[in-house]
């Protein structure tokens, strides 16, 4: 006897009836309700839940193996996840304009259940020290890096249904068999209204969390660091619930109302005053690492002077010149929201640098700094400013034995250096590099390289990362030759597509919003282009490959010949170089 059998039509009362039947069943068996169970396993399996250490081991990793801007915000899914108790069907609906800085020290995000259809608020507070906990330092890294401007925080959900993936769905694993039949009865069409298929472009958050839990149990970083084995989407609900649980002075009635597990709990009085309360800013403070009670607080830039802020604004406009300076409103982020952000940012700035190198943030950061002539020395400075003024030295924790041991072996390592410098010869200073370089190799060749792919982007990103950022992709020394390659060719085939024309001015003062409007049409026009061809390409990489092969077949003639005639008629108004475009582009 399965489940399916007994799924009734859409009424209440048929349901009454199949759940009593099947217990009258589960009688005459001399079995109840309560123990039935998996004959292969004996238990229902359950998701083992995701505890703090995992999120900075997931994150730490993500970090360290970081190869694209998809991978940063990677991590700022799985921060928000465990905070938002794994409500995916929320977090991946998240718009900038939901962010703003609120009274106590907060960041305040306001949202709207996708099941109930109510407004919820929740309190999101900055980590006191560890950046790969901090949900605002997550959040910061991958918004300093996003390449293009959007409404969505998570863009690759933006062609999922609203209502696709509801994260009150569980696995069917952990699914009792009223539940199951909930579910069955959501999903069966009626007779009545049939209700045509929808196609999901892209996975919904659960999905793509639980793909990218076992990418990230692969990598090299996360083995070492111990990951909790199992986790799936769940765990962050259940573990971020249980985190919040464990502290004594936190009520389990206020878990369930920031869950939203028990909205009818919620008084009409806390509609009025954005749905946040007392409880819920406690267990915040108490998810981020504070005392519940007191002692939570946001960075700002107010301790810094007026000359030194202005190299900052600037430094911080450049870095999220795609979440500002838009005129539709919901591109921006709220400005108290940036600047917290950025402070958020420098101050962490130096963790990052050690936890590693050549990391595309870090060489992004270096870039930008170059562009405006800012030494890294006054980063620095500015980080000890802003940490000072975060953490005052009465308040501040002494140091764990660990970070002491770290900090007295790489003072160690540094005075053997010197001495290796000054006092070895030469012979031994040679069997010595020898000798490190052979581990590197050996140490290298034992790491599996990482199987995660590079994530797709759209043509309209690529197009306005080419015009707006700072310095230009092909004057930059942080982009690599592959992408620089299949971007320089993706933009010039979006060119060949549109039919009037552009005129880019970069002196105009909505040369963003210009960039992105002729972006957007230029996309559009392109798979246009490629449908009437019989091509499904919709990423930058296919529809690169798709373009070159209507290349070599001639099938683009017309088209570069209508572009030329354009150009020389003034319709084309390239602020591009003409040495940056493909040889096939270029005028002589």
């Amino acid at each position: 006897m399965s489940v399916a059998s007994l799924a009734p039509a859409n009424s209440q009362r048929s349901r009454a009836t199949a759940v009593k039947s099947f217990e009258d069943f589960l009688a005459k068996k001399e079995v109840t309700l309560t123990e039935v169970h998996r004959p292969e396993q004996g238990v229902t399996k359950q998701a083992p839940p995701c505890t703090k250490k995992d999120i900075k081991t997931i994150i730490s990793a993500l970090y360290m193996h970081a190869s694209a801007n998809s991978d940063y915000l990677d991590a700022v899914l799985v921060a928000l996840m465990w905070y938002l108790y794994g409500r995916g069907s929320e977090a991946e609906q998240l718009e900038k304009a939901q962010l703003c800085v609120y009274r106590g020290s907060m960041i305040f995000l306001r949202f709207k259940r996708v099941k109930t259809a109510s407004q919820q608020g929740i309190s999101l507070f900055k980590g006191p020290n560890n950046p790969f906990t901090c949900p605002l330092h997550v959040l910061a890294v991958a918004l300093a890096l996003q390449p293009a401007p959007g409404t969505r925080i998570f863009p690759q959900f933006a062609a999922v249904p609203a209502l696709s993936a509801s994260d009150d769905q569980d696995d069917d694993g952990e699914l009792g068999l009223i539940a199951q039949l909930d579910r069955e009865l959501a999903e069966a069409p009626t007779c009545k209204t049939p209700q045509p298929c929808r196609a999901n472009l892209a996975p919904g958050a659960q999905a793509y969390i639980n793909r990218l839990l076992v990418t990230v149990s692969g990598l090299p970083a996360a083995k070492e660091s111990g990951l909790t084995k199992g986790l799936t989407s769940h765990s962050f609900r259940r573990g971020g619930a249980m985190h919040a649980n464990a502290d004594s002075r936190i009520s389990p009635n206020w878990v369930v109302e920031r869950g939203g597990w028990n909205m009818s709990r919620v008084s009409k009085a806390f509609s009025y005053m954005l749905n946040t309360t007392h409880e819920d800013q406690q267990i915040a403070r108490q998810l981020s690492g504070w005392n519940p009670q007191a002692g939570a607080r946001l960075p700002d830039l107010t301790a810094l002077d007026g000359v030194v802020r202005a190299r900052v604004e600037k430094l911080q406009d450049l870095l999220f010149a795609a979440v500002t300076g838009f005129p539709t409103v919901s591109w921006n982020l709220d400005p108290q929201v940036l600047e917290v952000l950025m402070a958020t940012l420098i101050l962490h700035f130096p963790e990052m640098e050690r936890h590693r190198l050549d990391s595309p943030y870090v060489r992004r950061i270096h870039e930008a700094l170059g562009v405006l002539n800012i030494q890294a020395s006054e980063l620095l400075a500015w980080s000890i400013t802003l940490r000072a003024a975060f953490n005052p030295p009465a308040e501040e924790k002494q140091e764990t034995v660990s970070q002491q041991l770290d900090e007295l072996l790489l003072r160690q390592t540094r005075v053997e250096e010197r001495l290796a410098v000054l006092g070895a010869n030469a012979e031994s200073i040679d069997k010595k590099t020898n000798t490190t370089e052979q581990q590197h190799e050996d140490v290298e060749q034992s790491q599996p390289k990482r199987a995660r792919k590079r994530a797709s982007k759209a043509l309209s990103a690529v197009w306005f990362e080419w015009f707006t950022a700072v310095p230009r992709m092909y004057e930059s020394i942080t982009v690599s030759k592959a992408i620089l390659h299949e971007s320089r060719r993706a933009v010039a085939f979006m060119m060949l597509c549109l039919p009037s024309g552009f005129k880019l001015d970069p002196a105009s003062p909505a040369y963003k919003a210009e960039v992105h409007a002729v972006g957007v049409e230029a996309e559009k026009k392109t798979l246009e282009y490629l449908a009437a061809q019989g091509s499904q390409a919709v990423a930058v990489g296919s529809v690169v490959k798709a373009m070159r092969v209507l290349h070599k077949a001639g099938h683009l003639s017309v088209l570069l010949d209508q572009f030329r005639e354009r150009y020389y008629e003034g319709e084309g108004v390239d602020p591009t170089p003409n040495s940056a475009l493909p040889p096939f582009l270029r005028f002589t």
